[in-house]
């Protein structure tokens, strides 16, 4: 195997093979295409992640069920069950939404063996789920590069496998993948495209550690009020705390918080959401939606960045209970 910087990524992800492309979209669609995902075929989707997903599904002919996860973050298998028992599913698309570990173990342990998992982790860099890491139990994993993201170039994105297959779906521009009898896919990030790995590694794990450190803090403080849930990792599970999310039952106190939030100079985000309701007839008519989740809560995601570390502490220091 020629060691490329792909293939050294690739390691990280627990993976053989990989490849950079335009963007973490295309590699889904490639990841797809390489599996054989065709006409009719169903793939599941959660249902807050990015709208290209779900058209990449549909470029294919293929039909997406879109889910939502029953914790407002990620899919489970609790999610999943029913829904693998009524359709014959070739493919589910599991997000390390936030950067928070979603158990990719227990989907290959109820899949059919012909089921498989694409593992988003375009925000779950050095991210461990029950002690494993991402990449042991899927079959394909992607992953952005975008500006947001830890692993960022700023623009493109990665796909790795074990499968060396999907290697031949993509035009090299030269002339042994001009010579394949398949139309290839003009997906690949040109070499003239220049970037240190080893640097770009090295500060992912930089922006990570100093996420988890105010998500530490986070938790420390906020689990403590009666009104505000968060989420706290299980035992073995690393998030990456790409965002920190908190949910609120009274609309009140949800405003109160954010105005809190504001005076401190927390920076926060209110999560999107993919839902049939927010897109084009078009596509909802070439989709299932799955709606397992009838507890609505006011939500907010609070973006941990690494020069939040001072706002954070004072905030919390004044906005939770006294210690």
């Amino acid at each position: 195997m020629t060691t490329t910087k792909q293939n050294i990524l690739a390691k990280y992800f627990n993976k053989l093979f990989g490849e950079f492309l335009y963007s973490g979209t295309l590699a889904i669609e490639t990841a797809l295409i390489t599996m054989g995902i065709d006409d009719g075929d169903y793939v599941i989707i959660p249902d807050n992640v990015c709208y290209r997903i779900i058209l990449s599904v549909l470029r294919l002919h293929a039909i997406p069920i879109i889910v939502k996860p029953g914790n407002n973050l990620f899919l489970t298998i609790s999610d999943v069950r029913e829904v693998l028992k009524k359709y014959k599913v070739k493919a589910l698309i599991i997000v390390h939404n936030y950067g928070l570990p979603a158990d990719i173990k227990s989907f290959k342990n109820i899949c059919k063996k012909d089921t498989l998992i694409i593992e988003d982790a375009a925000q779950a860099w050095d991210l461990r789920s029950k002690g494993n890491p991402v990449g042991k139990y899927s079959d394909y994993v992607v992953t952005s590069f975008g500006p947001t993201k830890p692993l960022s170039l700023g623009i493109g994105g990665a796909l790795f496998s074990d499968n060396p297959n999907l290697l031949n779906y993509l035009d090299y521009k030269n002339k042994s993948s001009r010579e394949s009898s398949k139309i290839l896919l003009p997906y690949v990030l040109p070499e003239s495209f220049k970037f240190n790995l080893d640097k770009l590694i090295k500060k992912a794990y930089r922006i990570t550690e100093k996420q988890r450190k105010v998500a530490n803090i986070l938790i420390k403080k906020l689990k403590k009020i009666e009104y505000i849930r968060i989420w706290e990792p299980e035992i073995g599970d690393c998030p990456t705390w790409t965002r920190f999310p908190l949910w609120f039952e009274r609309r009140e106190k949800f405003l109160d918080f954010l105005q809190s939030a504001d005076k401190y100079r927390i920076i926060y985000e209110i999560p999107h959401k993919l839902g049939l309701a927010n897109i084009p007839m078009s596509i909802k008519n070439r989709s299932i939606d799955i709606n397992v989740n009838n507890q609505e809560l006011y939500q907010i995601n609070i973006k941990p960045r690494f020069n939040q570390i001072n706002f954070v502490k004072n905030w919390v220091n004044e906005y939770g209970p006294k210690t």
